[in-house]
C-alpha cells in the first residue's frame, strides 16, 4: 500500500507539474503575442498602425518594410530589436517627431531614404555590423549633425558630420545638420554616391579631391546655399542633375580634364559662372547652353574656410 500511494502521489507530481508548465508556456505565447498595430508577413515588419510615443518592434522581426512608419507623426523613439538585419527604403521618412534611433549591431542593411525628413532627429547609433547603405538616407534630417559608428564597425565611419566608408574612399553622404560652410574633400575620396549633399543647406565652399574622376549624378543636387564648387584636374565627367538646383551656385570650376557634362548638370542654378580655361569642352558646352565662362575665380576656397 505504501509503495502505490508513492507511486500515486509520484503521478499526481507529474501531472501537477505538467499543467504548471503548460500554464507557462501559455502565458508566455500570450506575453509574445504581437500588437494589431503591427502587420506581419512572417518575420517582415510591413506596417505600424500605432500611435505610442516609444514604439518597441516584435523581437521576431528580420525585416522592416517600405513605408513602414513612413509619415507617423506620434513616434519620438523606436526600440529595434537584437535580430533585425535590414530597413527597407523609406521606412522611417517623414516622422515628424523622431528623434532618437539605436540600430543593433545585427543591422546589416540600410535602403535608400530610409529616414528622410526626420526633421526631430538628433540622435543616431550605428551598430558594428552595418555594411550597406543606400542614397539620402538621412536626407532632411536638419537637427542631425553626427552620427555615433560603433568602434567594432569595420565598414563605416563618421568624421566632422560627413559619412564615409571605412578607409574613407566613398563619401556617402554629408548630415544635412553639418554647421560648418566649407569642405575639403579628404585626399582619400574616390567615389562620391549620388544625392550625398541633398539638402545640405549650410554649405557653401566645396573643393573637390584629385581622385574623384567623376561626379555622379545629383550629387549637390538641392543645396540651396552652395557658392563655389571647385573640380579636380583629373575629374572627367559631371552626371545628369550633378548641381540641380543650387539655386545660389556663382561659381563652378570644370578643368580642361572634363571631357563629358550632362544637358542637365545645371538645371535649376540661374546664376552660375563656369571657370575654365580657353577651348575646353567646358567652354563649348557653357557656350551651347548659354552659361557665363569666367577666367579668374570669384571666389577662393582659401577664404573661404576663414569664414567660421
Amino acid at each position: 500500500m505504501k509503495k502505490s500511494a508513492l507511486f500515486a502521489l509520484l503521478i499526481s507530481s507529474v501531472l501537477v507539474l505538467g499543467i504548471i508548465i503548460a500554464m507557462l508556456s501559455v502565458n508566455k505565447i500570450k506575453a509574445e503575442s504581437i500588437s494589431e498595430d503591427f502587420q506581419m508577413d512572417k518575420t517582415t515588419l510591413v506596417k505600424y498602425l500605432g500611435s505610442d510615443e516609444v514604439c518597441v518592434i516584435p523581437k521576431s522581426t528580420k525585416k522592416i518594410a517600405t513605408g513602414a512608419f513612413e509619415g507617423n507623426s506620434s513616434v519620438s523613439r523606436v526600440v529595434l530589436p537584437d535580430g533585425l538585419e535590414e530597413i527597407e527604403y523609406n521606412a522611417f521618412a517623414e516622422m515628424s517627431n523622431l528623434e532618437r534611433v539605436v540600430l543593433p549591431d545585427s543591422v546589416t542593411k540600410l535602403g535608400a531614404s530610409t529616414f528622410a525628413n526626420c526633421e526631430k532627429l538628433s540622435s543616431f547609433y550605428i551598430g558594428k555590423n552595418l555594411n550597406e547603405i543606400g542614397s539620402c538616407i538621412f536626407a532632411g534630417c536638419d537637427n542631425l549633425s553626427t552620427v555615433e559608428v560603433s568602434d567594432d564597425n569595420k565598414y563605416i565611419t563618421c568624421v566632422d558630420g560627413v559619412l564615409y566608408s571605412a578607409d574613407r574612399s566613398v563619401l556617402y553622404e554629408m548630415l544635412p545638420g553639418r554647421s560648418k560652410n566649407f569642405y575639403v574633400f579628404p585626399d582619400t575620396v574616390s567615389a562620391i554616391s549620388p544625392y550625398a549633399f541633398w539638402g545640405c543647406n549650410n554649405l557653401e565652399f566645396v573643393n573637390v579631391s584629385d581622385n574623384v574622376l567623376v561626379l555622379p549624378p545629383y550629387a549637390f543636387s538641392g543645396a540651396r546655399s552652395l557658392v563655389s564648387v571647385t573640380l579636380s584636374f583629373n575629374t572627367t565627367e559631371i552626371k545628369m542633375k550633378a548641381f540641380e538646383n543650387c539655386s545660389a551656385l556663382m561659381q563652378v570650376y570644370i578643368p580642361d580634364s572634363v571631357k563629358e557634362i550632362s544637358d542637365s548638370a545645371f538645371d535649376g542654378c540661374p546664376n552660375v559662372s563656369i571657370l575654365t580655361t580657353p577651348l575646353s569642352y567646358a567652354e563649348s558646352y557653357a557656350d551651347e547652353k548659354g552659361i557665363d565662362t569666367i577666367d579668374s575665380p570669384k571666389y577662393d576656397i582659401k577664404k573661404a574656410n576663414l569664414l567660421r
